[in-house]
């Protein structure tokens, strides 16, 4: 979050042009300034251009910058402006009134000036900042403290149970300190080979402090990535490197580029800092994927081909799909992405893949799977439990300690976690215990909160 005194310095302006780049070198007004402070004060991969999105904190904090911009635009309102033309003129290549940007396939390709319009804004509300007046939105982490009259966090414990985690091979009902040795064994290995950092906030911070673990220039498979991003963006006409003329018209698509079948993914295999395969083991994931009804409650395959009329996001016509699972680091610096392909033509299609998590040999480990379709639509885990002595999925949060304790669930090598006994699990007569991925995650177009799933009459086995 912003420092409160920076909050102030920016809801203090009233045009977009008073607190949007470029502004004078440290200007206490600039967004962006601002918006700096957190990444710098966060630390880690998140300080750096390269590496800034491997952290989960950067969608919230990016969330919080969002809401400090709907509360500018309110004010703006009340005070007799558009914001729906409130857009400067002196902007920087990329970011001028009719340069483009492009969120397809989610959104139209539309230019920086159409994108301020209201029905782009209106799709996100967020709720009143907190205040002692509003009795810090009644949040249960915050409370007011009358002398500064400001809100303020509560102390948190500074332990939690084991079993808000599902163990692989632990001994449930310990206690584990949130307190991890991450950061001592980072800086042990030297400086993060993540490359260039983000400037600092035009206020000085309490919560900076000195950069313990130090950056390095970006390692090769970093920079690799980058470019390939960069590469993309170039050759779909992103967001900015190309102005449009004012009357030019864009052809509404939100069909799947059939070239995101033909992408890989990039691992950087960065553990805590230092790139060293050995401190990787994998664990095989199953993904189901269920076909959902369309609105109207028909099979959208009735009539033997697809019907994608009504989706907000379609795949490519033959069927084939991606669904991305990545697991994030709860207590280590480290991230890992794959795919599985489905086929959504089926009733239901199963399939395998594997997925990098901290070996165990090097510490215990503290991890969250998640997926999520080619459209963006989560998924649901389902972890395997053990109910009166039989293996089941049931629902869960994804979050998961991975120990060196039996049963071993994990593999030192991808191939040894994607073995052919395991890949038998996608045929109907071979549900054997031994082989039973920990976890499973169940996808489809249904809009479900993907933590709420109700198990099946017959649970998964």
């Amino acid at each position: 979050m912003f420092t409160k005194a920076g909050l102030r310095a920016v809801l203090s302006r009233r045009r977009y042009a008073d607190i949007s780049e470029p502004l004078p070198s440290g200007s206490i007004y600039s967004l962006e300034g601002h918006h700096n402070g957190p990444h710098v004060w966060v630390g880690g991969h998140i300080a750096a251009l390269n590496t800034a999105p491997w952290d989960p904190v950067f969608y919230m904090h990016h969330a919080y910058v969002d809401a400090v911009w709907a509360r500018f635009r309110q004010q703006q309102i009340e005070n007799g402006i558009n914001p729906e033309t409130d857009y400067p003129s002196r902007a920087r290549s990329g970011h001028r009134p009719n340069d483009v940007i492009n969120f397809q396939p989610y959104l139209e390709r539309v230019t920086n000036l159409q994108a301020m319009a209201n029905r782009f804004a209106n799709l996100v509300t967020y709720e009143p900042f907190p205040v002692c007046e509003n009795n810090c939105n009644n949040s249960p982490h915050l409370y007011c403290d009358q002398v500064r009259r400001v809100c303020i966090s509560r102390i948190r414990a500074q332990t939690v149970q084991a079993n808000s985690f599902m163990d692989m091979g632990a001994v449930r009902g310990a206690s584990f300190s949130i307190q991890s040795q991450s950061l001592e064994k980072a800086m042990a290995r030297g400086p993060l080979p993540i490359g260039q950092k983000f400037g600092r906030s035009p206020f000085t911070d309490a919560r900076n402090r000195p950069d313990e673990i130090g950056t390095a220039s970006a390692a090769t498979q970093i920079r690799r990535a980058g470019s390939s991003v960069r590469s993309r963006a170039r050759s779909s006409r992103t967001r900015g490197r190309r102005d449009v003329s004012q009357n030019s018209t864009f052809e509404v698509s939100h069909l799947q580029s059939v070239s995101t079948m033909d992408r890989s993914l990039t691992n950087t295999f960065i553990m805590d800092g230092a790139i060293d395969l050995k401190r990787w083991a994998y664990i095989p994931v199953r993904v189901i994927y269920s076909r959902s009804h369309n609105p109207q409650g028909v099979d959208p395959t009735l009539s033997g081909a697809v019907d994608q009329s009504s989706d907000a996001c379609q795949i490519t016509k033959s069927g084939a799909s991606k669904v991305f699972v990545a697991s994030s680091g709860l207590n280590y610096y480290g991230t890992y992405q794959e795919f599985a392909i489905i086929d959504d033509r089926q009733p239901v299609y199963s399939t395998t893949t594997a997925i990098g998590i901290k070996n165990p040999i090097y510490g215990e480990g503290e991890v969250l799977f998640t997926a999520h379709d080619s459209c963006g639509r989560p998924c649901r885990p389902l972890c395997l439990t053990s109910i009166g002595g039989h293996r089941e999925y049931k629902g869960c949060a994804g979050a998961f300690k991975i120990t060196t304790s039996s049963p071993q669930m994990y593999s030192l090598t991808y191939k040894d976690a994607v073995t052919p006994d395991l890949m038998t699990l996608n045929m109907v007569d071979s549900h054997t215990e031994d082989s039973m991925p920990p976890i499973t995650f169940v996808c489809d177009n249904a809009k479900t909160w993907p933590w709420e799933f109700k198990p099946l009459i017959n649970p998964i086995k």
